[in-house]
Order: structure tokens, then C-alpha cells, then sequence
């Protein structure tokens, strides 16, 4: 079941609900908390076809590209930290297919603007720049 939901002016509230979102499968809600003009670097950059993407639409291929990937997967916030306009987010990865399952902690860093989600990159690429 699809639902909408609207960005909030808790940048650490709208972090968590974009990757409750993502687990969900709702794309409708994750292109809702993010900015029209957002960049998404893929957090592991393997896992991925392209290098970034970029707008809605960029982050609803990025959703399918997972999805269409593995059988399996959740994202789960276990930590987020408001840092000025940022949010420096731990985030558990759990993917699975064909019986075989990975898990690791990854560590993103979402810049936001006006309650939405501007950028996401991992914390070691986004430090660096």
C-alpha cells in the first residue's frame, strides 16, 4: 500500500522516513522527501549501474536498479545525527538472493534543503569533497 508522506522540518525525521520508504518499496513517498533537483551517489557504488543519479527520476531508477537486483533488502536507520544542514546517518544494510545474504553498516551523509533531501552520498566520498 502506497502513502504519502510530506517532508517535516526535522531534517533527521525526513532522513529515517526516505529509507523506511526505501525498504517499503514506496516510490511515491521517497520522491515526496526528497528536493526535485536531489543527486544520489550510489552507496556502494558497485551495486549500481551508473555513478550518480540525479532528480525524481533519478532516485526512482536508483529504487529499481535495487530492486530489480535482489530478492531482498532493507535499509535500517540505526543512527542519525543532525550536523548543521546535514545529516550523517548509520545505516544497516541487509540484502539477499538465491539463498546467499550480505549485511553491512554503511555510513551516509544526506545534505538538506527546506526539509528535503538535497544529496546523499557516503560519508567517506562526501567528507572528502
Amino acid at each position: 500500500m502506497q502513502t504519502t508522506i510530506t517532508p517535516t522540518t526535522d531534517n533527521v525525521t525526513t532522513v529515517r522516513r526516505f529509507f523506511e520508504a526505501w525498504t517499503d518499496c514506496d516510490v511515491d513517498a521517497l520522491v515526496t522527501l526528497v528536493d526535485p533537483n536531489v543527486v544520489c551517489e550510489p552507496l556502494l557504488g558497485v551495486l549500481y549501474q551508473r555513478d550518480f543519479y540525479e532528480g525524481l527520476e533519478g532516485i526512482a531508477g536508483a529504487f529499481r536498479e535495487v530492486d530489480q537486483r535482489w530478492h531482498r533488502y532493507e535499509l535500517l536507520v540505526e543512527d542519525a545525527q543532525p550536523a548543521g544542514d546535514h545529516v550523517i546517518v548509520r545505516v544497516r544494510l541487509d540484502v539477499g538472493k538465491h539463498g546467499m545474504a550480505a549485511a553491512l553498516d554503511l555510513m551516509v551523509v544526506c545534505r538538506m534543503r527546506r526539509g528535503r533531501i538535497i544529496s546523499l552520498s557516503e560519508a567517506a566520498v562526501a567528507l572528502a569533497a
